[in-house]
């Protein structure tokens, strides 16, 4: 917590003024970032078949096969997908990437 802290409550009140030139010049618009996703899925997998380009969906295995390329699609609903940045606590196991832009575990 930071409210013993003076230089917040300098920054607070500099915010604060400034907030209020902007709405007595009709130049104030409050930030909205961007809304969570309502639900984020991997059901389906698509499995590297014949060239890097080439992938096919199939179920979701229990168990992946090492050397096997996979690409696990992140399925969300309620926001607007590009403006999401994706992370993963902890980290995923040594050879799976997690593409923060599209949410893809490959």
């Amino acid at each position: 917590n930071n409210e013993k802290d003076a230089r917040w409550k300098g920054l607070r009140e500099a915010m604060n003024i400034i907030e209020e030139v902007l709405k007595t010049l009709g130049q104030f618009k409050m930030w909205q970032g961007p809304t969570p996703p309502e639900t984020l899925e991997y059901k389906d997998v698509q499995k590297h078949r014949k060239s890097p380009s080439t992938y096919e969906p199939e179920a979701l295995p229990t168990r992946l096969s090492p050397g096997q390329n996979y690409i696990f699609e992140a399925l969300t609903t309620g926001c607007v997908t590009e403006t999401l940045l994706f992370s993963v606590q902890p980290r995923l196991p040594p050879n799976l990437l997690l593409d923060p832009h599209s949410g893809e575990i490959s």
